[in-house]
């Protein structure tokens, strides 16, 4: 009697078989990779780090510690500056503008949570609670009212809701270039840009933590300018770019981004929630050279961006009946760093009053 002999297996099966255990094997050495990788970034950020110390206090606010570096003698009858960094933004990026301003009066240049040398902070991370631990910091360290606040771009925001809960403390704003409240929902570019922000620091932070950019950095000067990498490392001195290296770029600046940049919609309902600043000395500084498109913007969105952005300059310094505006012809965001004269003379006006 005759057999059938035994039908081979499927070769499609016998196929997918080998390509799932070839997947396996890519996504276990991915897992071993990524290990590896986060070791190798955790110590060398720990090495780095162990090799600097941070220059000024680092100080416990109710749960956290935050850092704040000042400079210069406290006067009896002169406030003491307070300098608030815009997004991403840490003492370092003050370094040698501090230094000008500290010839003046005395000044105080912080890390807000998670950036620099401060520690991550509670949730959410919006105006009033930023507000509140900058209070306590300055409180803890030993800091004494008044103070004529600098807010830069997003420090704007921070530096007027500031305000409007300690209004006996501050007895000048100065608003550098500072982000107004409705610029993102009157523009294209402003919503586009914030979209886009939430996208690019969770990925770089990611590829911090796997320790990718520290295997592709190379000089530090020519590193790109983006948030929380050494992009100001060319404004500093040389005895400083260790300390700036180590500390800027950690995994947790990114993290700090994200959790600011999830309180936008509640910080700025905070800032329009303000009172209007009476006869408070106020200096609205604005960029006079137009920005590159950012966001991926057309030439018109563009236009139409930086229509909206100057209209809205005009109506902050509206909001004391001693404000002044003034336009920085040769500067474009970062004032302090094209023409920090004018800055500078900004703070002389406002300690002479």
């Amino acid at each position: 009697m005759e057999t059938t002999p035994p039908l081979p297996p499927p070769k499609r099966a016998g196929c997918l078989v080998q390509a799932g255990r070839v997947l396996l094997g890519l996504l276990l050495l991915l897992v071993v990779l990524a290990i590896l990788g986060t070791l190798y970034e955790s110590n060398a950020r720990a090495q780095a780090l162990a090799s600097v110390a941070p220059p000024g206090q680092v100080v416990d606010v109710g749960g956290h510690r935050l850092h704040i570096f000042c400079l210069g003698e406290k006067s009896a009858d002169q406030p003491t500056v307070i300098l608030e960094a815009g997004a991403g933004g840490w003492s370092a990026h003050w370094y040698a503008f501090q230094r000008e301003v500290a010839t003046l009066a005395r000044v105080c240049a912080y890390d807000r949570a998670g950036f620099g040398w401060s520690e991550a902070g509670a949730l959410p991370r919006d105006g009033q609670r930023i507000a509140e631990e900058l209070h306590t910091l300055l409180a803890n360290a030993g800091e004494q009212p008044p103070y004529v606040l600098v807010g830069a771009s997003r420090g704007g925001q921070y530096a007027r809701i500031y305000r409007d809960a300690y209004p006996d403390e501050v007895a000048g704003l100065l608003l550098v270039d500072a982000e107004p409240e409705d610029f993102r929902s009157q523009t294209e570019v402003g919503q586009n840009v914030a979209s886009q922000n939430q996208a690019v620091f969770s990925v770089v932070g990611t590829l911090t933590r796997l320790g990718v950019l520290r295997l592709l950095g190379g000089d530090p000067a020519s590193a790109p300018e983006i948030p929380c990498l050494p992009f100001l490392v060319k404004t500093l001195p040389p005895e400083a770019h260790a300390a700036y290296l180590a500390v800027e770029g950690q995994p947790k600046c990114f993290d700090a981004l994200l959790t600011e940049e999830a309180a936008t919609e509640q910080r700025e309902a905070q800032v329009r929630q303000t009172q209007p600043l009476g006869d408070l000395p106020l200096v609205v500084l604005t960029h006079g050279l137009t920005a590159p498109a950012a966001g991926g913007a057309s030439p018109e969105q563009a236009a139409q961006a930086e229509e909206v952005w100057q209209t809205l300059q005009k109506q902050l310094a509206t909001l004391s009946s001693l404000g002044e505006l003034v336009q920085a012809s040769e500067s474009g965001h970062n004032i302090a760093l094209d023409q920090p004269e004018l800055v500078l003379d900004a703070i002389r006006g406002m300690l002479a009053q």
